[in-house]
């Protein structure tokens, strides 16, 4: 039974006629409230003094004593929508019911909702070149605007939802919903079930753990073994220490002896004035011996410091694989390519939306005897026919026909035009075919166009993918050449200390000949009273060369143990950090199992309420499955299939998916849009639920299935024709003019 509105809903009327079906579509919104303010609701449900009226602006009058008419209203303002001139509608929260026949604009209603939620644009009214849908809830407004363009109609404004595709899978249930599709296709429902979740950044991140989990795991490798090597420095720090201790207190007392030796000669002894000089000279050498002494040591410490630097750029460096410049252009070849496509795939999208819009337009208006005089090059360009021209409308490539109605046929209501026993002449070859046949053809180019749209979105995505992988090799050769020039910048450096060290090195050497050299000539000019002071200076001078050699050795060591002490804190981190990497890949890896998992459940748990409501007699049950299985990554993949359970003579039995009847198949796709809607939190970011097109399904079932689904939604707003709409509780409330 034709339950509901399909594309023919949406014709301009202007006026209504003798039966009142059809209301001007410019006047305000009639909405009718079953019983209205009768109060034991036995009220007939159309007089006049029981109806709740609604304002020019949209908004309910209200005539309860204590009644707040704006609260938990959603007002919705639409003008130049597919059939509708303009009008306003106020929806109450719970279940509203778009009460008509065919061609009273509540299919054109629910394009506009899904607007301004924002969804894909939709066609304008014939004639007007802009349009907009305007939503006031909670206080705030939301306006999509709509322009026609010569590449079809474009949407702006500020719509309801930032992200609208979850909206459009799971919330907005007209004829064209892809899950309600994908159900009478067949076949795979894993785009469908899992649309909200980006499976390819899933599995790009489980592929970048990994790729860090592997380097943290060669790190920790190499500082294998760094507690050991540790703890055999530590012993030889604490061995230098002890004869730094040794040497520095037997330096002092030498220091001590010669100073009370000098003393003891300045007062009893006239001093040879040429031994006193080279004395003197020899304190000198032996005071810039230490001043170079320390000096060494200060520069060996600085190097250390530099080589330390060196090592973590070097290390860095490692962790930054090569890039291969070969990829990097095949990629942007590789985008340039794809956007070629996309621009060629772009000039199909327009034509094809230019046709579409034309002949949607022709079906919607009834206005098919001017198709005879439409010049179809002009069409496939996405422009307006000019009156008196024909011509062709897809150049050769789609079947675009359209009619014009036969002679003797062009009385009586569009509506009753559209039955089954219409005849039509085809503009295209002038043959006289059915009506059907046209929407058929119709039908075909909607299906053309959205394939064409996929894949135009599927190259998008490619072209977004490979972008971002340009980048990523980009960066990483920014990352790689900084490092590099730092490593230089370091090994420069490196070079300068090396040369200061080796220059003091040789000064030092220098100083040890020149102190040797006095030593000689002191010697050489001595007494007998200077002999136990010049040996008390000779043994002060090795003891000096040799503490120096042990404090260079303790601090080559200190030097050691500190880089040891950086690698046991890098151990700690490298450990701490492979920990949270486990716990994301975990978490990455069954992501995706436990949102699959619990859309199989949840859509499972609708079904068998459903099938239990609704009595589809043979049909013991609906159920989702799913195989699942696991890809390179280690994500958990996997297709969903329906399955149906039948009792027959001998028990239950498994059928096929393609035996169900059309109505079966049409509940099901509503199921599996509603746990989708649950699943993926749709119901928390949109309050809207829409149904149209539930012509396959007869009117009880219609009451049925709309009481089950208005548990789930704050704005339940179903489109039915008037016979089906008289079987849904009148509790409800009902919009019978748009």
């Amino acid at each position: 039974m034709d339950g509901g509105a399909d594309d023919s809903d949406d014709a301009d009327l202007d006026g209504a006629d003798p039966d009142g079906a059809a209301f001007d579509s410019g006047g305000p919104g009639a909405r009718e409230s079953a019983g209205g303010n009768d109060a034991d609701c036995d009220g007939p449900a159309d007089d006049p003094a029981n109806e709740e009226l609604v304002d020019r602006d949209g908004s309910a009058t209200g005539d309860g004593p204590g009644d707040d008419p704006g609260a938990g209203t959603a007002t919705v303002s639409v003008r130049n929508v597919g059939g509708i001139r303009e009008t306003t509608v106020a929806l109450d929260r719970g279940v509203t019911v778009l009460a008509g026949r065919n061609a009273t604009n509540r299919t054109s209603f629910l394009r506009a909702v899904r607007a301004v939620l924002g969804g894909d644009a939709t066609p304008l009214r014939r004639g007007a070149d802009t349009g907009s849908v305007e939503l006031s809830l909670g206080g705030e407004t939301y306006t999509r605007h709509l322009e026609r363009t010569d590449g079809g109609v474009v949407a702006s404004g500020d719509p309801y939802l930032d992200d609208p595709v979850p909206a459009e899978t799971y919330a907005v249930l007209l004829e064209d919903n892809d899950a309600r599709r994908a159900v009478r296709a067949g076949g795979d429902l894993a785009d469908v079930v899992m649309r909200p979740v980006d499976t390819d950044a899933v599995e790009a991140e489980i592929e970048r753990l990994t790729a860090e989990k592997r380097r943290v795991d060669e790190e920790l490798r190499e500082l294998d073994g760094v507690d050991d090597e540790r703890a055999e420095l530590a012993g030889e720090r604490r061995r230098l220490e002890g004869e730094i201790d040794e040497l520095e207190s037997e330096l002092a007392d030498l220091e001590d002896r010669i100073e009370a030796a000098d003393a003891s000669l300045a007062d009893g002894i006239e001093r040879d004035e040429r031994l006193e000089a080279r004395l003197d000279e020899l304190r000198e050498a032996r005071t810039e011996l230490e001043s170079v002494i320390e000096d060494l040591n200060a520069e060996r410490d600085t190097l250390a410091a530099v080589e330390r630097e060196r090592d973590e750029i070097e290390a860095d460096l490692a962790g930054v694989s090569p890039v291969d410049e070969a990829e990097i252009e095949a990629l942007a070849e590789d985008v340039g390519a794809l956007r070629e496509r996309k621009r060629r795939l772009d000039g199909d999208v327009s034509a094809l939306q230019g046709i579409v819009r034309f002949n949607e337009q022709q079906l919607e208006e009834g206005r098919l005897d001017e198709l005879a005089g439409v010049d179809r090059d002009e069409l496939a360009q996405g422009g307006e026919p000019r009156d008196g021209d024909g011509g062709e409308g897809s150049g050769g490539q789609v079947d675009d026909s359209v009619g014009s109605p036969v002679e003797g046929d062009e009385e009586g209501h569009l509506t009753d035009q559209l039955s089954g026993a219409e005849r039509v002449t085809c503009w295209t070859c002038g043959s006289t075919v059915d009506r059907a046949a046209i929407e058929g053809t119709l039908d075909r180019l909607r299906d053309l166009r959205e394939r064409t749209l996929a894949r135009r979105r599927d190259l998008t995505e490619r072209i977004d993918r490979l972008d971002a992988r340009r980048e990523r090799l980009e960066e990483r050769r920014s990352r790689r050449a900084d490092l590099r020039t730092e490593r230089d910048r370091v090994e420069s450096e490196l070079q300068r200390r090396e040369g200061r060290i080796g220059d003091l090195e040789r000064r030092r050497r220098e100083l040890n000949e020149r102190v040797q050299e006095l030593e000689a000539a002191v010697e050489d000019l001595r007494t007998d009273d200077y002999a136990d002071l010049l040996d008390l200076h000779r043994r002060a001078n090795e003891r000096q060369v040799e503490l120096e050699q042990r404090r260079s050795d303790l601090a080559a060591v200190e030097s050691e143990l500190a880089a040891l002490d950086e690698c046991r804190e890098e151990r700690d981190r490298l450990e701490a950090r492979r920990e949270e990497l486990q716990s994301d890949l975990v978490e990455c890896r069954t992501r995706l199992d436990r949102t699959a998992a619990e859309a199989v459940e949840t859509f499972n748990e609708h079904a068998d309420a459903l099938v239990d409501a609704l009595d589809y007699g043979n049909v013991a049950r609906v159920r989702l499955t799913r195989t699942t299985g696991t890809d390179r990554s280690g994500a958990d993949v996997g297709t969903f299939e329906l399955r149906v359970v039948r009792d027959g003579e001998a028990g239950g039995f498994e059928d096929s998916p393609a035996n169900l009847s059309e109505s079966e198949r049409e509940v099901v796709g509503l199921v599996l849009a509603l746990a989708g809607y649950l699943v993926h939190d749709v119901h928390r970011q949109c309050p809207f639920l829409l149904l149209d097109s539930l012509e396959a399904i007869d009117a009880e079932r219609i009451a049925d299935l709309v009481d089950y689904f208005a548990d789930y939604a704050d704005y339940l707003v179903v489109a039915l024709l008037e016979e089906d709409a008289a079987a849904v509780e009148t509790a409800h409330d009902r919009v019978t003019g748009i």
